[in-house]
């Protein structure tokens, strides 16, 4: 299955979270027990250096409730120093970054999202 699109917008300056819930095609919450998850933005898909690792956390998979359920982060100390182009204004758009998700079950490694990263500059520093 091709990686789903889904962009993202993080606040320089500011923690970013993101709850997420894994599902099967039917729709039906992915058990994550034994997975690992990894995610990374950079300039460019090609761009051989990572711009910014995103945390990921697995939720407790034996509560029924979180079974699929899984956080990215970033925190603000590492948002703040994520670089972006000089802001003339609010309508301005924001910094565009590649990101994308991986799913490792252990035997194989799937693609789950890709998109843009859009970093908004900070004012309040």
């Amino acid at each position: 299955m091709a990686a789903a699109t889904y962009d993202i917008c993080i606040e320089q300056g500011a923690t970013f979270s993101k709850v997420c819930y894994y599902k099967d095609s039917s729709g039906n919450p992915v058990n994550l027990t034994g997975m690992t998850l990894s995610a990374q933005i950079r300039r460019s898909y090609s761009d051989p250096t990572v711009t910014q690792a995103i945390t990921i956390t697995i939720a407790d998979q034996s509560v029924p409730a979180n079974v699929g359920m899984f956080t990215m982060s970033i925190a603000a100390s590492d948002t703040a120093s994520i670089p972006v182009s000089a802001a003339i204004d609010f309508e301005t758009p924001s910094t565009p970054y590649a990101w994308d998700l991986l799913l490792n079950t252990g035997s194989t490694i799937q693609r789950l999202l890709r998109g843009t990263a859009y970093v908004s500059p900070e004012v309040t520093r």
